[in-house]
């Protein structure tokens, strides 16, 4: 089930809600309104912080795979193998 705030959408499920929080903050001119609304979010329900800190958890362990030297060498040569 979703619901709409502001016009955009946010899902119950927790985890597509922090999926769909995470793309609305990545920009750099996000609106007061819209980071009100996510720390609401955010406070609203212990899940929901739940999935936002495997979110963020996931996507800091992401970045550091690709500052990874052997990932770099594996995708190194995967590209020139195109």
């Amino acid at each position: 089930m979703t619901s709409t705030t502001s016009g955009k959408e946010i899902h119950d499920d927790p985890d597509s809600a922090a999926a769909l929080w995470f793309a609305r903050l990545q920009g750099d001119d996000v609106p007061p309104r819209d980071r009100r609304e996510f720390e609401r979010w955010l406070k609203a329900d212990a899940r929901n912080a739940a999935a936002w800190e495997d979110l963020d958890r996931t996507w800091n362990n992401l970045a550091a795979i690709e500052r990874d030297p052997a990932f770099a060498a594996l995708r190194a040569d995967a590209l020139g193998r195109g």
